[in-house]
C-alpha cells in the first residue's frame, strides 16, 4: 500500500452518514487518503484539494426533477 505521500486523496460527499463512513472505510482499505463532506455546501469550503471528488448525484436528480 502507498504511504501517505503517494495516496490518491478523494473528497466524498454523501448526505447519508452511515453510508459515507462505510464508503470510506472500503477506499481507504483500497489505499486512499479520504476526507467526507456531508453536503455541497461542507464540501465548497473543506479545506482539502482532493484529485478525485465523488458525490451523490442522487438527492440533487430528487430536487431536480421534484419542480
Amino acid at each position: 500500500m502507498p504511504d501517505s505521500a503517494e495516496k490518491l486523496r478523494v473528497l466524498l460527499v454523501e448526505d447519508e452518514r452511515d453510508l459515507a463512513d462505510v464508503t470510506k472505510m472500503g477506499l481507504e482499505m483500497e489505499g486512499l487518503d479520504v476526507s467526507i463532506a456531508y453536503d455541497g455546501r461542507e464540501a465548497l469550503v473543506k479545506p482539502v484539494h482532493p484529485k478525485e471528488l465523488a458525490a451523490s448525484a442522487r438527492k440533487a436528480w430528487r430536487r431536480a426533477h421534484d419542480r
